[in-house]
């Protein structure tokens, strides 16, 4: 089984922060995490999902397990990429912005992303173009997967080459597909190879955000 090496050694010209976990929740994910498990995180909006994956990219980078960091996104909503304007990295541009925040938050400079893309350490696209491609020494987030179908989430999974990891978070809660998700199929395959994946579900007690998303949850579900 894969192992994340416990070198601290950071990829230039980045220092990531050690990740410290604000619930117990993200101390599972984080275990999972270091003993190479691929990961496939949900539950509730604000519990930090993207942001342990960001994390956990960031800290594979450094030690030197990763050598580049893929973003894997679906073109919500409702799958109509097609009529926002400009080329393809214009329309995702649009999807694109809470990992540049995120990934300079975890590196703690306000160009991380950018840099990361320039270097082409770090791409960003859409879950329709993945058809073909191999990637290996990858640590690939997989983030909204409520809003893929299961022909896409297969696609992702069976891209996978020597080295790399996989990290899906998502929500239900959240869909933009009226029909057709590939979610709850997909959560159910994973969940029966536990030798490869370990799945975490975040509840209410786990959102980190803010206390008035906690509440206004808590009222929605009342």
């Amino acid at each position: 089984m894969r192992q994340v090496r416990k070198s601290r050694r950071p990829a230039p010209p980045f220092t990531a922060d050690d990740f410290n976990p604000a619930t117990a929740k993200q101390g599972v994910a984080y275990s999972a995490f270091q003993k190479g498990k691929n990961l496939i995180l949900t539950g509730y909006s604000g519990t930090g999902k993207t942001y342990l994956a960001c994390a956990f990219a960031a800290s594979g980078l450094s030690s030197g397990s990763s050598e580049a960091i893929r973003i894997i996104r679906s073109a919500v909503a409702s799958r109509d990429i097609g009529f926002l304007p400009g080329t393809e990295a214009e329309k995702m541009a649009a999807y694109e912005r809470p990992y540049v925040d995120t990934f300079n938050t975890v590196f703690g400079r306000g160009d991380a992303y950018s840099l990361l893309k320039q270097k082409g350490i770090l791409t960003f696209e859409s879950s329709s173009f993945q058809r073909g491609m191999t990637y290996k020494n990858t640590f690939i987030i997989v983030d909204e997967i409520q809003n893929m179908t299961f022909q896409e989430l297969y696609s992702i999974v069976t891209r996978v080459g020597d080295g790399s990891l996989l990290v899906f978070c998502g929500d239900t809660r959240q869909t933009d597909l009226a029909k057709g998700s590939g979610f709850e199929r997909f959560v159910a395959v994973a969940s029966a190879l536990p030798q490869w994946f370990s799945h975490i579900d975040f509840g209410i007690s786990d959102i980190v955000r803010h206390d008035l998303v906690r509440d206004f949850i808590v009222q929605v579900e009342v």
